[in-house]
């Protein structure tokens, strides 16, 4: 199992728990190779050029195939001829959280979306995305 982001992430530990039952029910043991980087794209080319050898495969999140075809011009990858989608492993729950400063500017929005237009409001918001790092 290629594992596109470094270990010790949310996404290797979902692997690799896993592994733990589909070794048991193959009766045979499946290595993990975490091959972070560049948001996943380093990992899943490696998957994408190995072929359908009914041994290789990925646990990603999304971003590989719909986030990352939106940031790169051209990716090692076609995000979906190159993959055969086989299973949702676990789904992840967003938090939007503030700090107490901001509460009522997101009320504020929450109550009225035309706020959001105004420029002294999206001055006051700030957005921000976690990914894994390598």
């Amino acid at each position: 199992m290629v594992i596109p982001y470094p270990a010790g992430g949310s996404v290797d530990f979902s692997g690799r728990r896993l592994i733990e039952d589909l070794a048991a029910e193959l009766g045979q043991s499946i290595t993990v190779d975490n091959r972070g980087g560049a948001n996943g794209i380093i990992g899943t080319e490696v998957v994408a050029k190995t072929g359908p050898d009914g041994y290789t495969f990925l646990a990603s999140t999304l971003s590989a195939h719909d986030g990352n075809p939106a940031a790169v011009k051209v990716l090692p990858y076609h995000p979906i001829e190159d993959f055969a989608p086989v299973t949702v492993i676990n789904a992840v729950p967003l938090l939007l959280a503030a700090p107490e400063r901001s509460e009522g500017i997101l009320i504020e929005v929450a109550l009225d979306p035309e706020v959001i237009t105004t420029r002294a409001t999206l001055s006051a918001i700030t957005r921000t995305a976690l990914q894994s790092g390598s």
